[in-house]
């Protein structure tokens, strides 16, 4: 199965070959070289064996001078016990490539009965001939049968496989770098911090990628700059006007109409600063590092004011880079649409897996779950189709704000009985 990452995956792709290159040489060098040599030096070892004895047999008396030259002359241990016979002490199955080589080259070259031992001494073969006037004992180091070349081999085959598998990692490494910025700065942006540096630099599909982000975030930043200045331009024009008629109003009467359109103004104007206030915020505020139960505990104390309706529970700060005027806006209209549908409010911080939460839970008649959905769209009360003190853009604005940080609001049932409002932010 293959990694999900794109280096453990690129990784992958340059290490099987590799490893597969490296086996199929070794095979090849086994078939080709090291078996080939260690017919031959076998065939070598038989053919000395081979000729000690038949001197042996046909001169016994010369015996010591035989093995004296012998052992000079092959580099070998040699010792003749005459009257000696070959016992079964030294038999076993082959088990090695080294034992078959053996024993099909003393079994063409040597006319007596033999043992043989590769396993008892280290580095060393032994060999016993059973010869009619007695049993020779022929000890030669291992390379008189195995290549020494063999593992020499091998090793510079590994050490290659592991530097050439540590330079693939680094240089992978340093083409995945760029991919990880792209993909870092995507994720700030997508939390609202429009402003994170990023280096076009790596590869030229990689760099087109950066490029096209880039691009694609100046775009965007600029459609939301447009965006907001139009909103800031039209809400202060309407303010404008909305103080236009409050003056023209103060020229009336006082009667129960003027008080009637005195509140419809003051509701008028009050919507038209939420929609100036969060133009504004978003236009002009930077992420900053913000410990959010310091923040949460302002905004508590700020709307229980003494009363004892609001009880805050947090148990350690918690930190999170958001822009702090945006998150405190959106849970003053939390902590506003509570406030006006329950008498009682259990606000909670903690810190979970998947970010901040932000708990709000009211003791007020709640939402339907079919309805939750559309609390969020703008002018919807949360108490049903009656006003309720509020422009019907606190859940919208709230939303927005969360999402622009790469979170979400989310409503369900509160153990109050009421409605909770979770706010999620990543960390």
């Amino acid at each position: 199965m293959l990694p999900r990452g794109f280096f453990g995956r690129a990784l992958v792709i340059v290490a099987v070959p590799l490893v597969l290159l490296q086996l199929i040489l070794a095979a090849i060098f086994y078939e080709e070289h090291w078996e080939e040599v260690g017919r031959q030096l076998a065939f070598q070892f038989a053919n000395q064996i081979s000729s000690i004895s038949k001197q042996i047999v046909v001169t016994p008396q010369e015996a010591d001078a035989i093995i004296s030259q012998s052992e000079a002359a092959f580099n070998v241990q040699l010792r003749y016990e005459p009257g000696a016979t070959l016992d079964g002490a030294f038999a076993h199955p082959a088990s090695s490539y080294l034992d078959y080589a053996l024993e099909r080259m003393l079994g063409r070259r040597l006319d007596y009965p033999y043992r043989y031992d590769t396993r008892s001494r280290d580095e060393a073969v032994e060999v016993k001939v059973g010869l009619p006037s007695g049993v020779l004992s022929v000890i030669a180091p291992i390379e008189h049968v195995s290549s020494s070349t063999t593992n020499i081999f091998i090793s510079l085959m590994i050490m290659s496989s592991v530097l050439a598998f540590v330079l693939a990692v680094y240089f992978l490494r340093q083409q995945v770098l760029p991919l990880r910025a792209v993909a870092r700065a995507a994720e700030h942006f997508g939390r609202g911090d429009t402003h994170t540096p990023l280096v076009v630099r790596g590869a030229t599909e990689v760099r087109r990628v950066a490029q096209e982000f880039l691009t694609m975030r100046d775009r965007i930043r600029g459609q939301i700059e447009q965006r907001t200045e139009f909103l800031a331009g039209v809400s202060h024009d309407l303010r404008t006007l909305v103080t236009r008629l409050r003056l023209q109003l103060e020229l009336l009467g006082d009667n129960e109409d003027r008080n009637s359109m005195k509140a419809d103004l003051d509701e008028m104007e009050h919507m038209i600063e939420s929609y100036l206030a969060f133009a504004q915020g978003e236009g002009e505020e930077a992420p900053d590092n913000v410990d959010l139960a310091e923040l949460l505990g302002g905004l508590v104390d700020r709307f229980d004011d003494g009363s004892g309706r609001i009880e805050f529970r947090s148990s350690e700060p918690v930190h999170a880079r958001v822009r702090a005027g945006a998150v405190r806006r959106a849970i003053s209209n939390l902590l506003e649409n509570s406030l006006r549908q329950g008498r009682q409010l259990e606000v909670s911080l903690t810190q979970e897996k998947d970010g901040a939460h932000i708990v709000i839970d009211d003791d007020g008649p709640g939402i339907r779950p079919e309805r939750r959905e559309e609390a969020f769209k703008p002018f919807r009360q949360l108490g049903g189709g009656t006003r309720s003190g509020g422009t019907g853009l606190g859940l919208t604005i709230a939303r927005d704000i969360a999402r622009s940080h790469g979170g979400e609001i989310e409503l369900g049932d509160s153990p109050a009985g009421g409605l909770r409002a979770l706010f999620r932010i990543p960390l």
